[in-house]
């Protein structure tokens, strides 16, 4: 702390490590020796540091049956200053992929038990002060393309549901992206063509 006599004024200035309270006292005295003081109380506020997440975070996540593992966040995603409970949650980059996190911060990732790819997602962590940290990852999808009842086949089950959903389109009624094979926005020829190549075939 510095004082200024001629301006009448104090620069406090705490150590970058410093945070949480003190008092400081200050003490006024006159030519002849007599003096008063008082006490000012200061409390210095730690700048907001961004969400932590663990190198442990998974690089991929396998879906069986168009569902993966539930994977907890309370260990993986924490933040220095504020529960986890209170961090919000983001994703980019998913396609076919809808992950979800819940109000006990578990993870889940589902897609269409037929999907077979991969794409990778970013999910974001964001605190009440708006400071995130992200984190990128594989999801893959091992189903059986066209097995879109997930029995374990490709068989005319299959290909009825699909006739059904011919001809629809993403946003109109009746569309279905399970039957949207190539992920064009809709169930054309193009998707029959896939759904062809793929009729017959049963899953491991």
């Amino acid at each position: 702390m510095t004082v200024n006599d001629s301006a009448r004024t104090a620069r406090i200035a705490p150590r970058r490590t410093f945070a949480g309270a003190t008092v400081l006292t200050f003490v006024a005295t006159n030519p002849a020796g007599a003096s008063a003081k008082g006490d000012v109380a200061l409390q210095v506020i730690p700048p907001n540091r961004p969400p932590v997440i663990s190198s442990q975070f998974p690089s991929e996540v396998r879906l069986t049956n168009g569902r993966s593992e539930p994977i907890s966040l309370l260990l993986l995603v924490t933040d220095p200053e504020v529960t986890p409970f209170l961090l919000r949650w983001g994703f980019t980059g998913q396609q076919v992929a809808t992950p979800t996190v819940d109000i006990n911060n578990v993870l889940t990732i589902t897609a269409p038990a037929s999907w077979a790819g991969q794409e990778r997602v970013t999910l974001t962590a964001r605190d009440p002060e708006g400071a995130s940290a992200s984190v990128t990852f594989t999801v893959i999808g091992a189903g059986l393309p066209g097995d879109f009842n997930g029995d374990g086949a490709v068989n005319f089950d299959d290909f009825f549901a699909f006739a059904g959903a011919f001809g629809t389109g993403q946003g109109g009624p009746g569309f279905d992206a399970r039957f949207d094979m190539d992920r064009s926005g809709r169930v054309d020829l193009d998707d029959f063509f896939l759904f062809a190549e793929a009729f017959g075939r049963v899953g491991k």
